[in-house]
């Protein structure tokens, strides 16, 4: 790259005392075309925030060549950004704003790091050094294929800690994170002396379903059965598939009253599903066994066991009911 013995590219000083002195003009020439067909973004900025060197990768950062973005401040570039639209993605609907903020940031640092995309989709991971003087030296790196690498990372995190979570053919808490999300709320209601309701039911007569239907038909009844029963509760209740035909759902902030009039919403809800064609008219019942700390020091453990001896009693009075577990009937 051709640099004459006064300057540089960028307009850098090239004369001996300059950032020169104890370089060949040959050393020095190279040094200047290194940074000119480089990859990575290299700017200086004086003491007033004007740009006195950019090489072509950094000028491309706000969408103009060296040439055209030389002399010009911070505030300048960024605007020059905001209204052609090229270079840094800037999202805002009030540009002054968005300097204010980035001022507020910017030279209050010795050295700062951080990343942004642009309007072409790369991303760039900037940095800027304060000189004593008060130069700012800024350098970018595209970071474009690490950020590709991270986000694939952070999908296949995603899917896997679902996988982990879910029920696989339900869709709803598997009975680990059920456990675990239940745990949470008796705590919370526990802390806060509020009541809290455990339900545990089972789908009636649900191997003859799979005996006469198949397994198809039963995964598809199961499946109903999960979206009626989650359209009935609320956001934050707890749903979960402990396992084969039996789900559990954790009911907070609710009394005895409350709890009872949910779990029959929740029978009444099942009873009137249609299964379609699959079933021929079947029309599977559940049986809903319930226990309620009712603001009292009860740990997850004491609310399944009872639960599950109210489920059991449902079963023997007939199945398709419910019924709550209490010292005198258990």
């Amino acid at each position: 790259m051709p640099c004459s013995p006064k300057k540089g590219p960028g307009g850098i000083d090239c004369e001996a005392g300059g950032i020169s002195a104890g370089l060949s003009e040959k050393t020095l020439r190279l040094l200047l075309e290194a940074m000119e067909i480089t990859a990575d973004g290299i700017g200086i900025f004086d003491p007033d925030d004007r740009l006195i060197f950019s090489n072509s990768a950094n000028a491309a950062l706000f969408g103009l060549t060296p040439q055209q973005a030389q002399g010009k401040t911070f505030e300048e570039l960024v605007r020059h950004c905001y209204r052609e639209h090229v270079g840094i993605n800037i999202e805002t609907d009030d540009i002054e704003q968005w300097l204010a903020m980035a001022h507020q940031k910017r030279r209050r640092h010795r050295y700062r790091s951080f990343q942004t995309d642009m309007l072409d989709g790369r991303w760039v991971q900037l940095t800027e050094q304060l000189t004593e003087g008060g130069e700012m030296f800024t350098f970018f790196t595209d970071i474009t294929e690490q950020k590709r690498i991270e986000r694939k990372l952070e999908r296949l995190t995603a899917k896997l800690s679902t996988q982990a979570n879910t029920d696989d053919l339900t869709g709803i808490n598997n009975r680990r994170n059920f456990l675990r999300l239940a745990q949470q709320e008796v705590s919370r209601c526990r802390r806060a002396g509020r009541d809290c309701a455990l339900l545990v039911i089972d789908v009636d007569f649900f191997k003859l379903v799979n005996d006469e239907y198949g397994h198809q038909v039963g995964d598809c009844v199961l499946c109903n059965i999960t979206a009626a029963l989650s359209k009935e509760l609320r956001e934050y209740d707890v749903l979960g598939r402990l396992g084969g035909e039996e789900f559990a759902a954790l009911i907070p902030e609710n009394g005895t009253v409350q709890a009872l009039e949910v779990a029959e919403r929740l029978r009444k809800a099942v009873v009137s599903i249609d299964h379609g064609e699959v079933c021929d008219g079947l029309r599977p019942t559940i049986s809903v066994g319930l226990a309620v700390s009712e603001g009292a020091g009860i740990a997850l453990d004491w609310l399944i066991s009872r639960a599950d001896q109210a489920l059991y009693r449902a079963k023997n009075a007939g199945r398709n009911c419910c019924v709550l577990w209490s010292d005198a009937g258990n």
